[in-house]
């Protein structure tokens, strides 16, 4: 697949279409810090039979960087991509997001609410809501530590943090490195910040939550959203035997499988 360039307003986003021409298109949404080479695994599998799409959004992978701080939030990186997609004339698909692709991608159905046909998720929960004073802590601790250990070690801690197989870990720091760090303290920042319940309760597209084991941080969220969720007759809550935050990274076969099981459905 052809790595491509579009402007999309003021940004240089590059992004990756390739597939059949036929069935539901498929996009691949990265989380904080990823870019479109989150998903090789999952473009290489599904693009024998789909149309598939991902992107890097400004200030990830070769895309290019803000020129402000607000050019850093869900609602900027929503209007990046139903740019880009309108551009490529895409009317429907199947969304498929990671951490912070995934409160994206309920950005996109509360701007765009007949644009996503499914959404499938993993590390994100339906709401995740900090204190003033924790996010301002977040923040200053995000720069601290850059300034002190400067961008690489700070990488890899969060790496370490991440997984430990050392092959998927190199890999992890190598997306990192290629995102600007104010786009990484921003965006972690804003994930702390956002309630997409309401979205939830009035859209009637399928919503699969995966739920893995080891997203230890995530899962005390989700599950405190079980019960309600539970009550939503468009949402399903996938509990898997293995992984972590970046299942889809860790296990990227199994997770392919997974993903080929719901849309299969469709």
């Amino acid at each position: 697949m052809e790595r491509r360039r579009m402007k999309v307003g003021t940004f240089d986003i590059e992004y990756i279409r390739g597939g059949t021409g036929n069935n539901h298109t498929l996009v691949f949404a990265h989380g904080l810090g990823g870019n479109l080479d989150q998903w090789k695994p999952q473009l290489q599998h599904f693009e024998k039979h789909h149309d598939v799409i991902a992107f890097s959004l400004q200030g990830h992978g070769n895309s290019s960087i803000g020129s402000q701080l607000s050019d850093y939030s869900i609602q900027k990186y929503c209007e990046t991509v139903l740019q880009l997609l309108s551009r490529l004339n895409i009317k429907e698909c199947i969304w498929i997001g990671n951490s912070m692709g995934g409160v994206i991608g309920f950005e996109v159905m509360k701007q765009a609410p007949t644009l996503i046909r499914t959404i499938i998720i993993n590390g994100t929960t339906p709401s995740l809501k900090y204190s003033h004073f924790a996010l301002r802590l977040i923040y200053i601790m995000d720069r601290l530590l850059i300034r002190i250990l400067g961008y690489e070690r700070y990488v890899n801690i969060a790496v370490k943090a991440s997984m430990k197989d050392e092959e998927k870990m190199a890999w992890l720091k190598e997306l990192f490195m290629s995102a600007h760090p104010e786009a990484v303290v921003m965006s972690h920042q804003l994930l702390g910040d956002y309630d997409y319940s309401k979205v939830i309760e009035e859209t009637s597209t399928p919503i699969v939550f995966l739920k893995t084991p080891n997203d230890t941080a995530i899962n005390k969220y989700l599950d405190q959203s079980t019960s309600w969720l539970s009550l939503q007759k468009n949402v399903t809550i996938e509990a898997k035997s293995l992984g972590g935050h970046l299942v889809n990274m860790e296990y990227h076969d199994e997770y392919n499988g997974w993903l080929k099981g719901y849309i299969s459905t469709e």
